[in-house]
C-alpha cells in the first residue's frame, strides 16, 4: 500500500508506514483477541456462527413466536436493540406479533405502558442485551420475567427467547 502525503501535512507520527503497523498490530489483536475476550468474538465469523444451521433454528423459532404470540418484547440497549430495531424495520412482516422494546429506559411510565400492552395479548420476551450490567436492560428483564410468571406460571420459561450455546456452534 502507497499513500502520497503532500508535504507539510503533518499527522504528529513519524511516517504513514509506521502508523499503518501501528494499526495492523490493532487489528491483529481484534481479530485474534485477549485470552479473556477469545469467546465473544463470534460476531467476526458470520460463516460460523450465524450459518445456516444457526439460521434454521432461528426461523423455526419465528414462526412458532409469530403462531402464539400478539406481542413480543426485545430487552437491550444501545446498539443490540438499535440493530434490531433496523432490521424489523427493514423486513418485518404483517404477520409479526406487535413488537416492543423494553430494557432500554427506567421510566416507570414508559415501563408500564409495554407492560399493559403485554398483559392484555398473549407475548414473548427475548433477550438481546450482551449481560445485565447495564442497568436499563436488567431491569427491564426482571421486570417483564416478572410479569410472564404471573400471567403463565411455570410456562413462563417457554416464553423467554435468550442466546445460548445450542443455538450456535
Amino acid at each position: 500500500m502507497k499513500l502520497e502525503i503532500p508535504d507539510g501535512l503533518d499527522f504528529g507520527i513519524e511516517s504513514f508506514d509506521s502508523w499503518l503497523d501501528r494499526a495492523s498490530s490493532l487489528l491483529d489483536t481484534c481479530l485474534n483477541g485477549e485470552a479473556c475476550y477469545g469467546e465473544s468474538l463470534g460476531w467476526l465469523d458470520t460463516g460460523k456462527w450465524a450459518g445456516a444451521d444457526s439460521l434454521a433454528v432461528i426461523e423455526e423459532l419465528a414462526q412458532k413466536v409469530r403462531a402464539r404470540d400478539e406481542a413480543f418484547v426485545l430487552v437491550g440497549v444501545g446498539g443490540s436493540l438499535n440493530a434490531a430495531r433496523a432490521v424489523i424495520e427493514a423486513i418485518g412482516t404483517e404477520d409479526s406479533p406487535i413488537i416492543r422494546y423494553g430494557g432500554n429506559a427506567i421510566s416507570p411510565r414508559a415501563v408500564n405502558r409495554i407492560l399493559a400492552q403485554c398483559k392484555a395479548r398473549d407475548f414473548s420476551i427475548n433477550i438481546i442485551a450482551k449481560n445485565f450490567e447495564t442497568l436499563e436492560p436488567g431491569m427491564g428483564f426482571r421486570i417483564f420475567r416478572r410479569a410472564l410468571h404471573e400471567k403463565y406460571g411455570l410456562q413462563a420459561a417457554q416464553r423467554i427467547i435468550a442466546p445460548c450455546p445450542l443455538m450456535v456452534p
